[in-house]
């Protein structure tokens, strides 16, 4: 009977220990990530333009927009929306504050 309770309850530490080992190993993938160079990309609809930022290296949503809307000819038929080409990433509960405010963010996600 005593090892029939001790095998019950190594199995049930095993299943525990078990999900903290991925809890963790989750947990550590997502903040190495945090330590990398953030490239976000960016295009009209049709994908004819494409523009890469690099914060790091001091480009911005803005200069991307002004840059963009300064190098097209106007037509009344295009669209002229700016479309991120990144996902959000909402396991990445640590960035969920840069995602409602930063201007990065805020362009219409383009599969």
């Amino acid at each position: 009977m005593f090892a029939l309770i001790c095998e019950t309850q190594l199995s049930s530490m095993k299943k525990i220990l078990f999900v903290i080992c991925c809890a963790m190993m989750v947990l550590m993938t997502n903040y190495l990530q945090s330590f990398s160079i953030e490239v976000y990309y960016y295009s009209n609809f049709d994908r004819s333009r494409q523009f890469k930022c690099v914060p790091a290296k001091g480009c911005s949503i803005e200069g991307i927009e002004q840059h963009y809307f300064n190098s097209i000819e106007p037509k009344e038929d295009r669209d002229n929306t700016v479309y991120r080409l990144f996902m959000i990433k909402p396991w990445m509960f640590w960035k969920w504050g840069e995602y409602l405010t930063s201007p990065y963010y805020n362009c219409p996600y383009l599969k």
